[in-house]
């Protein structure tokens, strides 16, 4: 179901943050796709940020996605059996 609703600032800035995130690890995994690996920058970054089981794991992008996730909880009453 589509339906036109209004998005608060904090969701709008969290999808454009995940665009850039998105974005930056798309560039990473065709720098090393070409072969050009850097331990401690771009596949380590994506293991980071990206995986569960590697390299710890990148709670700010968690967080982010709880923010989106929230707000589609609040949007379609999910939350509770609701």
């Amino acid at each position: 179901m589509t339906r036109q609703v209004t998005i608060p600032s904090e969701v709008d800035k969290t999808c454009k943050d995940l665009v850039k995130c998105f974005e930056s690890a798309i560039e990473q995994l065709e720098e090393v796709r070409a072969g050009d690996i850097d331990e401690t920058g771009n596949i380590y970054y994506l293991l980071h940020d990206w995986s569960t089981r590697h390299e710890g794991y990148n709670d700010g992008l968690q967080f982010m996605w709880d923010v989106l996730g929230d707000f589609y909880e609040e949007q379609f009453k999910t939350k509770g059996g609701e």
